[in-house]
């Protein structure tokens, strides 16, 4: 895709001068704390830079928006699979929220551009198939399913849709960043809480005289000098230059933080694989690891969103199409 929008735009090239803006809007998603070290910018610039050449390489993997026409759904067989029918993609569009809220305040413009996230498995399933020239109803099959399709914020322009994603990507590093210092937090405070705590039990346990003090008081004693050296080392890891470095080193490793998968699937008109097979269609799925305490991996999809695919405010649906909005 970003060939594509590169071609578009007519650059070809990244801009060297980092915006000092989205400097700060990393720092603000990371941690405030960090625009106390010293020189932040300066120090984060070139990670940003990397980060974003970095960022851009992963992009490249994605498509063109695929309109979300009837037309265009008859043709492609990833919308097939992505939607039983024109009527279910429909109702999927105006059941997001976040669509019809933008087509409410832009009511000039006549589509959107936005990145569809989809879940997706490959499910063992029994079906009919004709083996050896007897039609079976219990043939083991594996289906590829996709489900539970959320829709990101739209944009009105194709310009506007690629630095978007760009955007969205660069922001996403920030909070793994945020999710690492937050969990220095939490630790800060499970310890303070522990060492709070050792200390009531010392003041009640007796004394703490190393010559007379019992065992137990003497265990509390070890832990506590031990929690005390832990509360330091974590005091050290939020202070704000050591935060900026967890910044600096999740934009240097964007590979790590987010990792673009490419998968190829060879399925019938039902989705069943058929690998090997001629008639079937070749699917690509372009899949996004997102790396935290549970790992989530999505689909995603660049889609074109016509207007009409939007009720009217009458109620009536923008163009001839069944509206049966379901949960997802």
């Amino acid at each position: 895709m970003w060939q594509f929008v590169k071609r578009l735009l007519g650059r070809d090239e990244m801009a060297v001068k980092v915006d000092p803006a989205l400097i700060d809007r990393l720092v603000e998603i990371a941690s405030p704390r960090i625009k106390l070290a010293d020189n932040y910018r300066q120090r984060l610039a070139p990670m940003v830079l990397h980060a974003g050449e970095r960022v851009q390489l992963l992009e490249e993997k994605l498509p063109a928006p695929l309109p979300l026409t009837t037309e265009s759904w008859r043709q492609s067989a990833l919308l097939n699979l992505a939607f039983a029918n024109p009527e279910r993609m429909a109702a999927l569009v105006a059941a997001s929220e976040t669509v019809r809220q933008w087509f409410a305040e832009h009511p000039q413009s006549d589509r959107a551009f936005a990145v569809m996230a989809m879940a997706h498995e490959v499910a063992h399933r029994y079906g009919m198939e004709e083996q050896d020239g007897r039609v079976r109803q219990d043939v083991l099959q594996d289906v590829l399913v996709l489900r539970d399709h959320r829709f990101g914020d739209p944009v009105g322009t194709l310009g506007e849709f690629a630095q978007h994603a760009h955007l969205r990507a660069m922001e996403e590093l920030a909070h793994h960043a945020a999710r690492r210092i937050q969990g220095l937090e939490a630790d800060r405070n499970l310890i303070e809480n522990e060492i709070n705590t050792l200390r009531v039990a010392l003041r009640l346990g007796g004394s703490t005289n190393l010559l007379d003090a019992s065992p137990m008081q003497r265990q509390r004693l070890k832990r506590l000098d031990f929690l005390q050296e832990e509360l330091e080392q974590t005091r050290s890891g939020l202070e704000p230059a050591a935060q900026l470095g967890v910044l600096c080193a999740t934009l240097r490793d964007p590979e790590g933080q987010l990792r673009f998968t490419e998968t190829k699937l060879e399925v019938d008109a039902l989705g069943i694989l058929r690998p090997g097979d001629p008639q079937a269609h070749l699917i690509r799925l372009i899949e996004i690891e997102m790396i935290a305490d549970i790992p989530v991996r999505r689909v995603l999809l660049p889609v074109e969103i016509p207007r009409s695919l939007i009720r009217r405010e009458d109620g009536s649906p923008g163009e001839a199409t069944i509206f049966n909005v379901t949960t997802f």
